[in-house]
């Protein structure tokens, strides 16, 4: 399984390929630190909080599996890991 086809414009049909849009790639890096960073609870003001849409929203017809998800995940924590969070 791969995520690829989530960010280089394939799905959805139509979708922003963060591939070729620097702009879009920046927005969406952004907008992941301040929702994880909400989300692992950073309180000291070095990320803003997040205001984005709830994920259910976001995602709710992206046709994401199981699998797809996993895949994320894991590459998610390693990303995350790899910067010392525990």
């Amino acid at each position: 399984s791969t995520t690829k086809p989530f960010f280089d414009g394939t799905r959805p049909i139509g979708s922003v390929d963060f591939t070729k849009d620097a702009a879009a790639l920046s927005a969406l890096t952004e907008s992941l630190v301040r929702f994880f960073g909400g989300a692992l609870g950073c309180t000291d003001n070095t990320i803003p909080a997040y205001t984005g849409a709830a994920m259910d929203v976001v995602h709710k017809n992206m046709g994401i599996r199981e699998n797809v998800f996993d895949t994320f995940n894991q590459i998610l924590l390693g990303v995350t890991g790899g910067a010392g969070v525990t």
